[in-house]
């Protein structure tokens, strides 16, 4: 696995690093890659990935688990709001879901924006490459 350490505190933290990508499903439901459009990290211990997508570089998007359900997700972009001179609060907007599908070991993203679902590979890079997933997903 491809693993960053991010020190805070005197703690270091494990960053996992996945492949955001466009893919299409044959008719045995087996991922055929197409394109990579993005990274997604997870830090260990955290319920959330951040999303980049290369083509919108200056946003960041978070996937988070709903809390009612195990295999869906909510994905919220984050936008900063000044209520006055001194404060600035956070605005969440949802900007669209995603769904895990384990059988073929990716998170199918839907963003409102997009017209084409997005995958996140459950598994991180380095993992990939070592086989554990068949697919090509990098």
């Amino acid at each position: 696995m491809e693993i960053n350490k991010y020190k805070t505190n005197n703690n270091s933290l494990d960053i996992f690093e996945f492949r955001l990508f466009h893919a299409g499903l044959d008719r045995t439901r087996k991922i055929i890659w197409k394109k990579s459009v993005g990274a997604a990290q997870l830090i260990s211990g955290k319920r959330f990935y951040t999303l980049n997508l290369w083509t919108l570089l200056s946003e960041e998007y978070f996937l988070v688990p709903k809390d009612d359900a195990q295999t869906k997700y909510l994905i919220y972009s984050k936008v900063r709001v000044r209520i006055n001179e001194k404060t600035i609060t956070l605005k969440w907007n949802v900007v669209g879901s995603g769904t895990l599908d384990s059988a073929i070991g990716a998170i199918i993203l839907k963003f409102d924006l997009f017209e084409k679902p997005i995958y996140l590979n459950i598994y991180s890079c380095k993992a990939v490459k070592a086989g554990f997933a068949k697919n090509k997903v990098a």
